[in-house]
């Protein structure tokens, strides 16, 4: 298992080859094969219907900038183009919550993210697992550190930033 720094090194070495496209799939598991499928069928819909289509892919429990950069790795393995998907980290959990700055800065820092993210940094914040974890206040605390911090972080380097809040499926669903 490799360490973040090993991890985001090797995925950035990656994404810097011209073809990532895996062909044969037969050695891979059932999940995998299943996981650039779907990925494959994203490039065919933004294709056939245009980039509209399908623009962002929502990475759930977002810890690492290297998460974000192996949805990057995915959708070139499925035969994506670079910067066809943009990675948008989910931040829900308290920590994550709390780390959202420096993971910001942190992804900001690698070439293939910013590439991906052309201008805009977007990040989903939730608060049902925060407020699960630490209760209604000490969630929406944690929310809107974390949406300062992003705000922060877009400011500095000249971004515009979206955040958007997940709502669970439910228009009743959740905090304030």
């Amino acid at each position: 298992v490799l360490d973040e720094r090993a991890r985001t090194a090797a995925l950035g070495a990656a994404l810097a080859r011209d073809d990532l496209a895996v062909r044969d799939r037969g050695g891979l598991s059932p999940e995998a094969r299943d996981l650039l499928a779907t990925l494959e069928a994203v490039g065919w819909a933004r294709r056939d219907m245009g980039e509209a289509a399908c623009e962002r892919y929502i990475v759930s429990f977002t810890r690492s900038p290297s998460d974000l950069l192996e949805v990057l790795f995915l959708a070139r393995a499925a035969g994506l183009a670079p910067g066809e998907l943009r990675p948008v980290p989910l931040l829900e959990q308290i920590e994550d919550l709390e780390g959202a700055g420096p993971l910001a800065e942190a992804a900001l820092e690698l070439g293939p993210f910013r590439a991906a993210i052309r201008g805009e940094l977007e990040v989903m914040v939730g608060y049902s697992d925060s407020g699960k974890q630490a209760g209604y206040v000490s969630s929406n605390v944690a929310l809107h550190r974390a949406q300062v911090a992003l705000a922060k972080v877009a400011a500095a380097r000249g971004l515009l930033l979206t955040i958007f809040h997940g709502r669970g499926g439910a228009v009743g669903r959740g905090g304030g």
